[in-house]
This record gives structure tokens, C-alpha cells and sequence, in this order.
């Protein structure tokens, strides 16, 4: 910071001179804290499912979690991102927070709604999509993948379902779109995702940082 010194013939108007340096120095470091608090409380959503999603089907990839067709809540929420939108399926949270690293992960329970055939697959996962109107594909039209974090877990003929939790990190663009999916290969029955199924965003850093040369 640089502030500009008094000449001798304007030594009179010393006591203005010290009021305006001082309103500049309050206003730099105003901006410096500002700058200083964003770097340690970034912006950070946290979300829940308020009731079961149910009827999984076997072999496709079921979007489940915060995408949240059975209702949200937000638990968490220091951004201008609107409590009551989901964080996933939609562009909004991507557009509200901008282009940036971010950890983006998701915990949930999976129960078998009926018979549990022993060892089969459970797959979960956090895919982004990004804008593409030339990409077809079977679920996500006009939205071609561009990253994406999983977990599998195998599931014993014993009923009593599977938990996880896990996190990816992701370099996401506005307008980019982040979905929670879960696929299982138990052809016996459907499965459920239990209510409670959380997911969050964190951003972890903006893409470019400013510096001084």
C-alpha cells in the first residue's frame, strides 16, 4: 500500500491530510480482511434427504441423494445458494458459487426391499456433467461427463443393507452439474435409499489466484 506525503506548503491542512490517510488505510484493510475471511470460510452446502427414496431398479444407474426427489433440507448453508434447491441435478449451485475445486461428497444407507441376492454389487457414485447439446446418450442428453468418484461395496444375504460415505474432488465450471447415483445388480427385488441420505458441496479454492509480481 502507498499513501501520498504532505508537501511543506500544505503543512496547514496536516490534520485533513491524517483524516483522509486514515479513511484510505481503513478501506485497505477492509478489502484485506474481506479477502482474508472468503480464504478461511468457503462457501460450504450441506443437505439431507426427508423421506426414502424407493423402487430401484436393478442395472441402471438411479439418481438418488441430494438429488432428492423425496425432499431436502438444508442442514449447513454460508452461501448465496438458496436453502431450499437441491445441490444436485441442477446448474444452480455450480452458477451460484461460480468456477472453482471443490469436494463434493455424500453419505446414505441402502436396504434391499425385498430378497437379497448374497454378493451382489452396490455401486455409488458422484458424477459431473457439463453443457454439450451434441451429446446424446440414454439418461443425460445434452450434458457430457466429465468426472467422476465411486464406491463399491458387495452385499451379503443377510438383509441388513450397506452404508458408505466418500467424497471426490472436482473442478467444476458454471453451469456444470453434479449427480448422486446409485446402481446394484440384486434382481430379487428393488432396493431403497433410507431417508437421511446426505450429500455436500465445498468449495475448496477459485481456479486462478491473484498475486503480486
Amino acid at each position: 500500500m502507498t499513501f501520498p506525503c504532505m508537501e511543506p506548503e500544505n503543512y496547514a491542512a496536516i490534520a485533513k491530510k491524517l483524516h483522509d490517510t486514515a479513511l484510505i488505510a481503513e478501506q485497505q484493510m477492509f478489502s484485506l480482511e474481506n479477502q482474508l475471511r472468503e480464504s478461511l470460510n468457503k462457501p460450504t452446502i450441506v443437505q439431507a434427504t426427508t423421506a426414502a427414496e424407493t423402487g430401484l431398479i436393478n442395472g441402471v444407474a438411479n439418481l438418488i441423494g441430494p438429488s432428492f426427489a423425496g425432499g431436502i433440507t438444508t442442514i449447513f448453508n454460508n452461501s448465496a445458494f438458496p436453502n431450499s434447491f437441491p445441490i444436485a441435478n441442477f446448474d444452480t449451485m455450480s452458477l451460484t458459487l461460480g468456477e472453482g475445486m471443490y469436494e463434493v461428497g455424500l453419505w446414505c444407507q441402502a436396504e434391499a426391499e425385498g430378497a437379497v441376492n448374497a454378493n451382489t454389487v452396490r455401486l455409488f457414485s458422484i458424477q459431473q456433467f457439463t453443457p454439450d447439446p451434441t451429446f446424446v446418450s440414454f439418461q443425460f442428453n445434452g450434458l457430457r461427463p466429465v468426472s467422476e468418484a465411486s464406491y463399491t461395496l458387495f452385499e451379503p444375504n443377510v438383509g441388513g443393507g450397506v452404508e458408505i460415505a466418500f467424497c471426490g474432488t472436482f473442478r467444476i465450471a458454471a453451469g456444470d452439474r453434479i449427480f448422486f447415483t446409485f446402481s446394484h445388480l440384486n434382481t430379487s427385488s428393488t432396493m431403497r435409499v433410507n431417508a437421511g441420505a446426505t450429500g455436500w458441496v465445498h468449495k475448496l479454492s477459485d481456479v486462478s489466484f491473484t498475486e503480486v509480481l
